[in-house]
């Protein structure tokens, strides 16, 4: 392979850097994306497959950490429950990248998680004796009420950090339609951004 220099700014520099794993990889991704989303010409077609193969790899990694989502949330938080050591203070202040993963799925998933913690917190007590046994996952499934939470309120945080990242908003846009309808999508971008409306 041939290797290429860019120029970037010192921030982003810093970000790529630390990023895990290979380096290489990440920028490896972002050019089979602007492959797939027909920002680069002059392709030619293995390599148009290639990258759209690629791309329908990365989509499946996100269906899958959705999929398992509850259940690493719930195993994670059950963890803690039974150690007796974390505070519902605590749960809540671990809980911002749950939060941030759980906007990005859906009403579903927050509520699950916001479920989870408010049970944390109404069981929880420094008295082992007293504190009652981690429930089910279903138990929270129960609990949960969707119709509750504000989705484009709660993928804010989401969507900064994808602005932090570089994409534009109609990338973002596209990315979150995958699980909310467009309009949410756009409406959570906007409210990221500081304006009324998304191109």
């Amino acid at each position: 392979m041939k290797r290429i220099s860019i120029r970037l700014p010192e921030d982003l520099i810093a970000a790529y850097d630390s990023a895990d794993g290979n380096r290489s990889a990440v920028m490896r991704r972002r050019l089979a994306e602007a492959v797939v989303d027909g920002e680069l010409s002059d392709v030619d077609a293995d390599l148009r497959t290639l990258a759209e193969a690629e791309a329908a790899k990365d989509e499946a990694r996100l269906a899958r950490r959705r999929g398992s989502f509850r259940e690493r949330a719930h195993s994670f938080y059950g963890d803690k429950w039974s150690g007796g050591m974390t505070t519902p203070d605590d749960a809540r202040d671990m809980a911002v990248s749950w939060e941030t993963e759980a906007a990005l799925y859906g009403a579903d998933y927050v509520a699950f998680l916001d479920a989870m913690l408010g049970w944390f917190s109404d069981n929880w007590t420094i008295d082992p004796g007293r504190r009652p046994e981690w429930p089910d996952g279903s138990v929270f499934l129960g609990l949960a009420d969707p119709s509750q939470v504000d989705v484009p309120e709660r993928l804010i945080g989401t969507v900064e950090d994808e602005l932090a990242e570089g994409r534009t908003a109609g990338e973002i846009v596209d990315k979150l339609s995958a699980f909310h309808p467009e309009s949410v999508a756009r409406r959570a971008v906007a409210l990221a951004d500081g304006g009324d409306n998304v191109d």
